[in-house]
């Protein structure tokens, strides 16, 4: 009976949605092939929560006939839609950070964290606890609109957050999946926050595309702001409005701590927390972070009633060690000379911390990650003392490679590791080898760069991409970074940020001045709009090097970060602002960037010994547009 009943009521809502308009069509069909595809996964016994997925299908089944009959008698396009191609081009008037959408494949390895990723799909399906493997912390109240997962950093939030994001992919719940993330800062900020998630939410429902729009079509203050506030009230909630509901969309976004400081992120940070009753229906929101204090006290607020949150801590100690374990026999089951007693002894080593053992995985199973300690064997008994925080383990990795090094050479590691951080987005070891000041390098360009290569190849199990000088290198946590920069630490890697800063501001200037010429890409005419040049773009990237196009982006940006401006800069500033500025002006052109904008970072009373400079008024008053040839 439950079969033809089932049966019965796929048949009905196929024949209504067919005499449907083909926006309803489209994303029923779409519904439909799901969740048979999900009862054919339930009908091989793959997963308790596929089963509880599908039956929710059925559910919502049983009465799509009456949500379908009440779309045919509502307002649900806009009264005047706009054109097609016209909303495409003012839906790219918006802030949109092209990097937030993080990879969901690369999430949590199978079996692992498998009860609390089942926990937070439930809530976010509205589903009961099906019978099978429970998660024995906190369950999330389903009444919650908005669902926090914290944790000290190294507990593995990410993985988790990509793997749910995996899961809501599958059954095409997932609305957006926006990860924050202080390498891109630039660009993933509050700033960009609910822009990018609504065009992402947008992308996946032409209708509410319509809506979103119909909402900024009128404005172009409006479609342009990089104002939090005004983003969420008139791209999430305002195209909200009338939207049909069938099932909740569930936006995902990580790392939250890292979208900025306390200060930048206090408008974001209230309204997902005591202002969650305003989300609109049929939206759901998980967010990962560490337990910060500011995060902590918004999620512990009485005004936070449709927020819950769930904390890494609750995990079971019995679930993480069986996680870590099997983490450990997948990272170097494979390793020669490694006995099963070895990888024993080091899964129960790392205590809880997943961070802890995925970095010390890496050092072990990398040959080229160690000076004298070419044996896995020799490397794994680094670690075998114990976790002693995450820390302790970045220094002791540090030291096994330059715990013996002359002051010189630890200034110049520090030099580098100094660049990764403060620079405004992750440039490659080419890039960081131009921009540190000509006074700190070598004369030598291409001799400078291999000598910096053979430096961080030891600091493969720390950073990305070390194998590659052209690819962009960073920190693989964030720990990392807060290890290198924490003032509170005392160790001799400390890094001095504002001074990486500064060299990184001497830097970009010098870079211009060596590289920016008249008509850098060779255009044949200036009667020419940029939008009609013939491959631009090609010209772009092969006339201006990466290391050029970050000096023009960012030389404003480092200068406003410093207390004041020397003699040495102040100097090289003249020399900009008299010899390359409209050669700079140009290459902001090229590359489609706002030239005000940086201009506008830099605080003109930082630069007294320029104020009676004739561009002085720029740096003062920069005027609000964008620099088209």
């Amino acid at each position: 009976m439950a079969s033809s009943r089932n049966g019965l009521i796929v048949f009905q809502g196929v024949r209504l949605i067919r005499d449907i308009i083909s926006l309803v069509d489209k994303q029923a069909q779409d519904y439909i092939a799901n969740f048979q595809a999900l009862r054919r996964s339930l009908d091989v016994q793959m997963s308790t929560s596929a089963a509880v997925m599908v039956y929710r299908v059925f559910d919502k089944l049983d009465n799509l006939g009456e949500s379908i009959q009440s779309l045919l008698h509502s307002p649900l396009s806009p009264a005047n839609p706009v054109p097609c191609l016209e909303g495409l081009e003012l839906l790219k008037e918006m802030v949109f950070a092209s990097q937030a959408f993080g990879n969901i494949e690369d999430g949590c390895l199978d079996g692992t964290r498998t009860e609390i990723i089942e926990a937070i799909m439930r809530w976010a399906a509205q589903a009961d606890s099906p019978d099978g493997k429970e998660w024995n912390g906190k369950v999330p109240r389903s009444s919650a609109r908005v669902l926090w997962l914290c944790g000290v950093a190294g507990s593995g939030k990410s993985r988790i957050s990509r793997s749910v994001a995996s899961c809501l992919q599958k059954l095409q719940r997932l609305g957006s999946f926006y990860c924050c993330d202080y390498k891109n800062r630039a660009t993933l900020n509050p700033s960009s926050l609910f822009s990018t998630i609504a065009q992402h939410l947008a992308d996946r429902d032409p209708l509410r595309k319509q809506h979103l729009i119909a909402a900024i079509k009128d404005d172009k203050a409006i479609r342009t702001t990089q104002i939090c506030i005004q983003q969420y009230r008139n791209f999430i909630v305002a195209p909200s409005t009338d939207l049909p509901i069938v099932g909740d969309t569930v936006i995902v976004i990580d790392a939250f701590d890292e979208i900025g400081s306390i200060e930048d992120r206090e408008v974001a940070l209230d309204i997902l927390t005591r202002h969650a009753h305003g989300l609109p229906p049929g939206l759901r929101i998980v967010v990962t972070s560490r337990f910060e204090s500011d995060i902590q006290h918004a999620l512990q607020s009485l005004t936070a009633v449709n927020v819950d949150y769930m904390l890494m801590e609750s995990i079971p100690t019995d679930q993480t060690a069986r996680d870590i374990s099997l983490y450990v026999q997948n990272a170097l089951g494979n390793v020669p000379d490694l006995e099963p007693a070895d990888l024993n002894k080091l899964a129960m080593a790392a205590g809880d911390s997943f961070q802890w053992i995925s970095t010390a995985c890496r050092y072990i199973r990398n040959k080229n990650d160690g000076r004298g300690t070419q044996d896995p064997t020799d490397r794994l008994q680094l670690f075998l003392s114990g976790n002693q925080g995450l820390d302790e383990l970045y220094t002791r990795i540090l030291d096994e490679h330059f715990g013996d090094d002359s002051r010189q050479d630890l200034e110049k590691l520090k030099l580098v590791l100094g660049s990764i951080l403060a620079a405004e987005e992750p440039i490659s070891l080419r890039t960081i080898s131009e921009l540190i000041p000509r006074d700190l390098s070598d004369p030598n360009p291409t001799k400078y760069l291999r000598r910096l290569q053979r430096m961080v190849r030891h600091l493969a199990s720390l950073l990305v991409n070390t194998h590659d000088v052209d690819q962009p290198i960073s920190p693989l946590h964030t720990s990392f970074a807060d290890f290198l920069q924490d003032v509170k630490q005392d160790h001799k890697y400390l890094i001095d940020v504002k001074m990486a800063k500064k060299h990184l501001a001497i830097g970009c200037l010098e870079i211009m001045e060596r590289e920016l010429r008249f008509n850098i890409c060779q255009i044949p005419t200036s009667y020419t709009a940029n939008k009609d040049i013939e491959n631009l773009d090609v010209l772009v990237k092969k006339c201006i090097s990466p290391h050029l196009l970050y000096a023009s982006h960012f030389w404003s940006e480092h200068l406003s970060y410093l207390a004041d401006i020397d003699d040495v800069i102040c100097s090289k500033l003249a020399g900009f602002l008299s010899n390359q500025f409209l050669e700079w002006l140009e290459v902001m052109s090229v590359t489609e960037t706002p030239f005000h904008v940086p201009l506008a970072t830099v605080n003109s009373s930082k630069v007294c010994p320029l104020e009676n400079h004739s561009l002085m008024p720029l740096l003062i008053s920069p005027p609000d547009s964008t620099c088209e040839q």
